[in-house]
Formats: structure tokens, C-alpha cells, sequence
């Protein structure tokens, strides 16, 4: 390489870091990845979301009763939302130890990074056979990284004792970060390429393969990760938190929406990109639902509802707003809304509605699907049912009810 003093290099590295178009940085907003380091809750609920898109759009145009096929595309999902992780994580890990000034007593800290880095070349190892392409010389590439890894802890542990990092350091990590971030990038493309191909079929990836790589690697790597002593891998690899999304299809549109991200302007990015990927695929007319005067909690006799306009307008406390949330009832209201008002079973009477899911609808959905439910076809690859204590909720909605 260049020589260059090791400040020059380090602000070579920061500026890779920080321009990259690495993958997981599409779904992130700008003020939010700027301050990467404290938002890293709000970026890894984020992803949660992008692994739920993805797997919830595989269903699509598929015949979700066939349970091999079901199967697959969780597989494939996890294994997406595995190098997803690790690429949000290399760059947060490597961002948090370039932030020490003058790096000094960096050293110790590094060290658990390499071990790291060298967790996801195994991972990229063995993901050898599951993918038919993609590879870009890389088996040249994992030697020159063995031979990196071993001078580079040699090296480290001989700057235990200094405390600082010598420019060879930098020169290994400016090697591995620019390889990693085109080797997650052609990984995880290869894997949303798959889970949205057209024809229906998961025609990037050997499923065969993936079946093998599934049995022994990713439960193996996110227990190691989420066991050790910090607060980043356990956020993302032990909590098994399920971000919501759901879409449907009808009369030759599609409308998406999103539940339980944290800031409205990273929702508005992470939407924008859905819409964006869509379209990219073919879908002509994706609109984006959020929530709307119309949507509606349904009481137990399902004769009887509200509307959020009317838990507004009687200024109920905001922590009951959950009533209203749910991506399932936004996108009934929004085809209400498009209807002039028409409810739902007639609007059916052209076209069956088609409604994606991440999880199984809740039981405050549930209601609003049993009015309709011989109008709207209902496909989730999460099939768990969803226990729910809805008595507190039909006390309020009972209450509101009574005033309007």
C-alpha cells in the first residue's frame, strides 16, 4: 500500500466505514446511521423489520400449503437475516474502536474484534455450497485473510503491552473491510433476489445445501454471539422479538405497512425502500399505509366497533393507542378508504383479497378477518397463535363506544 502515516490510514478507514453503501445501511436513515453508536437499538429493530419483509413477500405467488416450500423460505430468511446482523455488527464494532482518540489502549479490544472477523469467515466458508454464484475469487481471498488473521493477533499481542495500533493493523483492517463489504453485499443480494424471484421458486440458492448449512451453523453462531458479555450481540442474535409487517393484494394493487419502529423518519426510510424493491420486481402501483381515522377495534360480539378518530377525539391515554396499530387493520382501513367507504366483504365481491403476514394475526385482527373471512384469503409463515388478554381493551372500546 501507500505509505501513510497511521493517522492518514485511520481516516481512510472512518471514511470507508462511513460511506460504503454497505446493505444494511439502505434501510437506515440518515441522522440515525450518523450516529451509529447510539441508535444501535433502533437500527437492529429496523433489520428485525427488513427480515420480516422479506420473508413475508417470499409468500406471495407461492403455494404456501406446501410445507417443503415453507420451510425453505424460512431457512433462507434466517440465513439473511444472520449476514444482515453481522454486517451491521462488524461495522458497529469497528466504528466503536476507531472512535478512541489516538486509539490508544485499543489493543485488547481488537483482538475480541479479530475473533470475530474470523467467526464470519467461518460463516462465509461454509456458505460455500449453498450458493451457485456470487463468489468473486473467493477462496484467494480467505487465504490472504488466514494470513492476515495470524501475523495480525501475533501482532497484537505484542501491543498488548503498547497499547496502540501500528499501521500494518490498519492495513489489515482497510484489507478486510473493503473485501467483507463486497462479499455481505453479493451474499445477502443473492439471498432477497431468491426470496422475491418472480417464478415463485428459490432458483439463487441450493435449497439442498441450505437444508445442511441450516442443521449446523446458524443456531451454532447465534449462540456464541448472544452468549458472550455485550449488549450488541444479545440484542440481536437472543431476543426473539418478531417485527410486524403485512401486505395485500387486491385489484391490481399492493399496499404495505409496518408496526413497532421507534423513530417515524426511519420508518419513512425503511418503507420507502420496501416501495422501492417492489416496484423493482414488477409490482406497478405499492402504496404505503400508516394509520388512519378509519382503522377499527372490533368488540366481542363483532357487531359492534370503533374507530381511532373516535379513541382521539375522547383523548384516551395514548399507551392504550396499541388498539389501533396493527398493520392488518391499516390495510383494511385504507382499502375502505379507496372504496368510498365500502366495507370489506363487498368490496371482495370483484376479487379475493389477498393478505401477507409475518406472524398470525392477533385476536383484536382476528375479529375485523372473522367478519370477512370468507372474502380474504390469509397466508403467515409464523402459523403460533397469538394470546391475547383483550379485556382491558374492550373495557376502553366499550366506554368510547357508549360517548359517540
Amino acid at each position: 500500500m501507500e505509505n501513510k502515516n497511521i493517522g492518514e490510514k485511520i481516516s481512510e478507514l472512518k471514511n470507508f466505514l462511513k460511506d460504503c453503501d454497505w446493505e444494511f445501511k439502505k434501510y437506515i436513515a440518515s441522522d440515525v446511521y450518523n450516529s451509529l453508536l447510539e441508535n444501535e437499538d433502533t437500527i437492529i429493530d429496523a433489520l428485525n423489520t427488513v427480515r420480516e419483509f422479506y420473508a413475508t413477500e417470499s409468500l406471495c405467488g407461492k403455494d404456501v400449503d406446501v410445507v417443503d416450500l415453507k420451510e425453505s423460505i424460512s431457512q433462507v430468511s434466517e440465513l439473511h437475516d444472520l449476514l444482515l446482523k453481522l454486517e451491521f455488527i462488524y461495522v458497529y464494532k469497528l466504528t466503536d474502536i476507531l472512535e478512541i482518540p489516538n486509539c490508544s489502549d485499543n489493543s485488547d479490544r481488537l483482538l475480541e474484534f479479530i475473533i470475530l472477523c474470523r467467526r464470519i469467515e467461518e460463516i462465509l466458508f461454509f456458505l460455500w455450497d449453498v450458493f451457485d454464484r456470487y463468489w468473486d475469487n473467493f477462496f484467494e481471498y480467505m487465504y490472504e485473510f488466514d494470513w492476515y488473521y495470524w501475523r495480525m493477533r501475533q501482532d497484537l499481542r505484542e501491543n498488548l503491552v503498547h497499547g496502540v495500533l501500528d499501521e500494518r493493523d490498519i492495513e489489515f483492517l482497510i484489507f478486510l473491510t473493503r473485501n467483507l463489504s463486497k462479499v455481505f453485499s453479493g451474499r445477502i443480494n443473492a439471498l432477497q433476489n431468491s426470496m422475491l424471484s418472480l417464478d415463485g421458486s428459490l432458483h439463487i440458492v441450493n435449497i439442498r445445501n441450505t437444508r445442511i448449512f441450516h442443521k449446523r451453523f446458524p443456531q451454532r453462531i447465534k449462540k456464541y454471539l448472544s452468549n458472550l458479555d455485550d449488549k450488541i450481540y444479545k440484542k440481536a442474535f437472543e431476543s426473539s422479538n418478531i417485527s410486524c409487517y403485512a401486505t395485500i393484494e387486491f385489484d391490481g394493487e399492493k399496499y404495505i405497512a409496518v408496526n413497532g419502529i421507534a423513530l417515524d423518519g426511519n420508518k419513512n426510510r425503511i418503507l420507502n425502500e420496501f416501495k422501492k424493491v417492489l416496484e423493482s420486481f414488477g409490482k406497478k402501483s405499492v402504496k404505503i399505509v400508516d394509520i388512519a381515522d378509519g382503522v377499527r377495534y372490533y368488540l366481542n360480539d363483532l357487531k359492534r366497533y370503533i374507530e381511532y378518530k373516535d379513541f382521539v377525539s375522547q383523548n384516551v391515554d395514548k399507551k392504550n393507542r396499541r388498539m389501533f396499530t396493527c398493520c392488518e387493520r391499516k390495510l383494511f382501513a385504507k382499502l375502505r378508504e379507496e372504496n368510498n367507504g365500502v366495507e370489506i366483504k363487498d368490496i371482495s365481491t370483484r376479487q379475493k383479497i389477498h393478505l401477507s403476514t409475518t406472524k398470525s394475526p392477533c385476536a383484536m385482527c382476528q375479529r375485523e378477518i372473522k367478519v370477512n373471512s370468507y372474502k380474504i384469503n390469509t397466508s403467515t409463515l409464523d402459523t403460533t397463535p397469538q394470546n391475547m388478554d383483550l379485556t382491558a381493551y374492550d373495557t376502553i372500546a366499550e366506554w368510547i363506544f357508549d360517548r359517540i
